[in-house]
């Protein structure tokens, strides 16, 4: 076996190096991009998620908000603001009841927005994280 390194090392440095050569490159061509495309899913998922959290978020804010202005309009209502005081059913049936639970249902222009503003956040996942 002595002899046979003495005489053979440079052959099977070579094979050795070939070898190295060899697994690099299918590590680099193959099993590398795998790796990164199920990274690139994956943090596209999270980023979805991300904005859908956000976007319950934003919905719950914008609940609360118009509750507030709701509230602010019955009150204004009540004491006649604009000069013509209405009883508390008519201000609650001309304004609605306030509702600032997390799902509440928005005047069209405020859940248009929060819903742009979520489409534009998923947008742009897809644009941070393309998928091929």
């Amino acid at each position: 076996m002595k002899e046979f390194l003495k005489e053979n090392w440079f052959k099977l440095g070579i094979i050795i190096i070939i070898l190295v050569l060899v697994f690099l490159t299918y590590y680099s061509l193959v099993i590398r991009p795998e790796q990164l495309k199920v990274e690139n899913q994956n943090m596209l998922q999270v980023c979805l998620d991300i904005a859908d959290i956000d976007y319950a978020s934003d919905w719950a804010t914008a609940c609360a908000t118009n509750a507030k202005s709701v509230e602010a309009g019955y009150d204004a209502c009540l004491k006649g603001a604009d000069g013509y005081a209405m009883t508390a059913t008519m201000c609650r049936n001309l304004l609605g009841t306030p509702d600032n639970s997390a799902t509440c249902t928005l005047p069209t222009a405020m859940a248009n927005q929060v819903n742009t503003y979520h489409t534009e956040n998923k947008a742009d996942c897809y644009k941070q994280h393309p998928q091929s």
